[in-house]
Formats: C-alpha cells, sequence, structure tokens
C-alpha cells in the first residue's frame, strides 16, 4: 500500500534543534504524539497520532543526516538513511498532508531532501488523481481479499507451493476484474 520515502541533509547541521522545535511545534498544533529520540549517535523526534499513518521519524546523525527509525529501534545501523512512512492507511488527506511537511521541511531546511511518492503526488500535486490512485488501489485490495475468501481454495496439505499458487491467482484475478462464480451464485475453487 501507499508509502513515502524520503532521505536528505541538513543544509546546516548547527540548525538542527531549531528544525525540532518547529517540527515538534506542528506536532503539538496537530495534537501528534512527540517521541524524544536521545541514542548515542543518532537524535531528533518521532510523530505520531496522525490516524492510520506509521510513525514519522526526524532522526538525525551528528552530521545532519536522516536515519530511518529502524536503526533506533534495532540498534542497527545497516537500515540507512532511507526512511519510508506507510500513508494509505490515513487516506488522501494524510498523503496530502505528508506530503506538505516534507515539502516544508525541504523548502526551509533540506533543499537536498529527495522524496519518493508510490502514488506520484510529489510530483504532480493532483489531489483528484491521489483520490483515484487511493480508490484504485482500494479496490485491488478488497478483490484481492475476496478472490482468497471465495475463489481460491488450497487443500490444508497441499503444501506451500499450492499456497503460492493460490495466492498469486487471486492477485491475478484481482487484477484482471475476475471472478470464479457461477451462473448460479455459487463460486468454484480455483485450485485444488
Amino acid at each position: 500500500m501507499t508509502t513515502i520515502h524520503y532521505e536528505g541533509k541538513l543544509a546546516d547541521p548547527a540548525k538542527k534543534e531549531a528544525f525540532l522545535d518547529e517540527i515538534r511545534m506542528f506536532a503539538e498544533r496537530m495534537s501528534f504524539r512527540i517521541t524524544e529520540i536521545e541514542e548515542p549517535t543518532l537524535s531528533g523526534v518521532v510523530l505520531g497520532g496522525w490516524e492510520g499513518m506509521e510513525p514519522i521519524p526526524f532522526i538525525f546523525d551528528s552530521e545532519g543526516v536522516l536515519h530511518s527509525f529502524f536503526e533506533v529501534l534495532l540498534h542497527d545501523a545497516g537500515f540507512g538513511t532511507i526512511v519510508s512512512v506507510k500513508t494509505h492507511y490515513a487516506g488522501v488527506r494524510g498523503h496530502v498532508g505528508l506530503c506538505r511537511l516534507l515539502r516544508h521541511v525541504q523548502t526551509a531546511y533540506m533543499p537536498d531532501l529527495k522524496v519518493s511518492d508510490e502514488s506520484e503526488f510529489w510530483q504532480h500535486q493532483d489531489e483528484a488523481a491521489l483520490k483515484a490512485y487511493f480508490a484504485r488501489l482500494d479496490r485491488f485490495a478488497d478483490a484481492f481479499v475476496d478472490h482468497l475468501q471465495n475463489d481460491v481454495v488450497v487443500e490444508p496439505d497441499g503444501g506451500v507451493e499450492l499456497m503460492v499458487r493460490g495466492i498469486v491467482q487471486a492477485a491475478e484475478m484481482a487484477r484482471r476484474g475476475e471472478s470464479n462464480q457461477r451462473d448460479d451464485g455459487s463460486r468454484g475453487p480455483a485450485i485444488q
């Protein structure tokens, strides 16, 4: 489902506290939870409370480079500097809100901020196109679940390979908009 990925570095690492203060004020205005992060090599804040959205981290090293929240959670520097936030379940409003926040961050503090938006809203800024994108993904997800529940039957002792084939078939059916519904309204198994 829809995720925004971002990475970058503060133009002036000495302004990290000013940046974090601004993020804290934004969070307070929005009634978001703020989690302070103070680790030996990383510090910053994580915003939470945007209904349906994953936490939004702004965690930096001493050079002002953004880091993934997973580095803090798992104490593992191997996760790198790309931050990912799933926005799909926050809806169009949440997705647009995060894009606006990141646009402000890019303008005011991180001109080299790179954003990869799976919906491409970051690039086109077209809310109607974003709504259509979200609706299309929701329809696909609903159809996929429906096919898994009603059209694909996998025998319990069929093994992993049969289960994988069933999942792939359900995804393909959802993509094509197909159903195994019979003329009498009953559904038949696609895989046995």
